[in-house]
């Protein structure tokens, strides 16, 4: 069998997923630099990066727990006024639009973690459930208050259960005047 070259991000080395434009790991734009993009129409919108997150594990050290040998990312748009972050299950009624439940599966994801609510800024607001681990929000150790909305910024990580990573990021992407 020959192996696939497999095109990787330049800035965290991170393999690129199928053909998305952003590194699943980084949010790196695949193809152009942010900085060198020229001035255009905008095409809004948000969307979440969902990844296995290394050093969260590492950190928390979690026994019983194994981070996952493969996973594969994956982009969530954003479309919906609320968003619930959670694993599905049938026989609580529980289907969350951001499902993380199937193969590798977080256990430390409550069923109904967490939501994301979209606020007057045309943006995102994070809201934790009651989870039953916590979430924090990039390098802030203290899980976020139950049922406080917190105001989320492009490039905010959310971290959730022994692993999970959602990056959220504005879907802005520069378009050449025709």
């Amino acid at each position: 069998m020959t192996p696939i070259d497999v095109e990787s991000c330049p800035r965290c080395a991170a393999p690129r997923v199928d053909d998305h434009a952003f590194c699943e790991s980084c949010g790196h734009r695949f193809g152009a630099d942010v900085e060198d993009a020229p001035e255009s129409a905008t095409v809004a919108g948000w969307e979440v990066v969902i990844s296995a997150d290394r050093d969260r594990y590492d950190r928390l050290d979690q026994p019983g727990v194994e981070f996952p040998a493969a996973y594969v990312g994956r982009v969530v748009e954003l479309t919906d006024a609320e968003v619930q972050i959670g694993r599905r299950s049938q026989s609580r009624g529980v289907e969350p639009q951001i499902d993380l439940s199937g193969v590798p599966e977080d256990p430390a994801i409550s069923h109904l973690h967490a939501v994301l609510v979209r606020d007057e800024r045309d943006g995102y607001s994070l809201c934790d459930l009651g989870s039953t681990n916590g979430t924090t929000i990039n390098d802030d150790p203290t899980p976020i208050p139950r049922d406080t909305p917190v105001a989320l910024d492009d490039g905010d990580r959310v971290h959730l259960g022994a692993w999970t990573t959602l990056t959220i990021r504005s879907r802005a992407s520069s378009i050449a005047p025709a």
